[in-house]
């Protein structure tokens, strides 16, 4: 899925967002700011998709402040605010009519936690009862028969603190589908409040999963980037399970069947999907609407 110039504006409020979190002074913002837009003036925002765009200018923000990973402590805040309450999680999923779909709605539910959006969304509502949480579309029936003769399922993390969530609902999946491998793939290099390796063990998802490293070091996943080992996972697993709405920018048009789950945050994406903002989704690229007609959710005229 390739940006727009929407999308352009939203990145570079991200760096300024950014800059604000790392208590840069105004002069030293505007001196970022201005290092970016000249970074990416050459670029082609239409031959490239929004991650890869965010990439090159956070990079520049990182060079510039010598920090490589300027939202650790925040990453590492988000997974202990999950695992403070992993009792809690786990109760509500064990108590549930369906547990794996349960898990699933929880593991949708923290795709809220996102310091990467435009969009200010509540990410106390991940507290609440996933029984209440509609899910559309939802092809979790169509995931399970594949895991029920599967071997190998692969889920490519997002975010810090919805990583915990991932755990639950892989425990979930091999408790009910015990014969599963499952590898875990993380971004190779920080971006945003995406997990790395350090993150997800941080989560504990090396109890459930084998992390990889995706390769890419943006906020999605480069297949052209992959590395040989994610490569035949993401080739070669009965299942791919893509978490965050920056994997469905940049594998959306993968040629493998893929479960995207991930909850709609811009008005690019909700047009693109033909579905309204903070829609929660849980689908293969072929359940979801084109598209056409979906102006009617979105203040854009893209």
């Amino acid at each position: 899925m390739k940006m727009n110039r929407h999308c352009h504006i939203c990145i570079l409020q991200q760096i300024v967002r950014a800059a604000t979190h790392l208590g840069l002074d105004d002069s030293k913002q505007e001196e970022v700011y201005g290092r970016v837009l000249m970074r990416t003036a050459g670029m082609d925002y239409r031959k490239c998709t929004a991650p890869e765009f965010a990439s090159v200018a956070h990079g520049v923000l990182s060079g510039m402040t010598g920090d490589p990973d300027p939202y650790a402590t925040a990453k590492r805040e988000q997974n202990q605010m999950i695992l403070d309450r992993l009792d809690y999680f786990r109760s509500r999923i064990s108590a549930a009519t369906d547990p794996l779909a349960a898990a699933a709605k929880y593991a949708l539910m923290g795709n809220i936690i996102d310091l990467g959006a435009a969009q200010l969304f509540d990410t106390e509502s991940v507290f609440n009862d996933p029984e209440n949480f509609p899910v559309g579309p939802d092809d979790l029936e169509r995931l399970r028969r594949i895991l029920q003769k599967g071997r190998r399922l692969l889920v490519i993390g997002d975010n810090a603190g919805e990583a915990v969530l991932d755990r639950l609902f892989i425990a979930e999946i091999r408790r009910e589908y015990p014969q599963l491998q499952v590898g875990y793939a993380v971004r190779s290099r920080p971006a945003i409040n995406d997990v790395i390796a350090t993150d997800a063990r941080h989560a504990g998802l090396d109890k459930v999963a084998e992390i990889m490293p995706s390769g890419s070091a943006c906020a999605g996943t480069l297949l052209s980037h992959a590395t040989p080992q994610f490569s035949e996972w993401f080739h070669g697993a009965d299942a791919v399970v893509a978490k965050g709405q920056g994997n469905f920018e940049t594998l959306e048009n993968a040629q493998r069947p893929v479960v995207f789950m991930f909850r709609v945050k811009c008005d690019v994406v909700a047009r693109f999907v033909g579905l309204p903002l903070d829609t929660p989704i849980m689908a293969f690229r072929d359940s979801l609407p084109t598209g056409d007609g979906a102006c009617k959710y979105v203040n854009t005229d893209s």
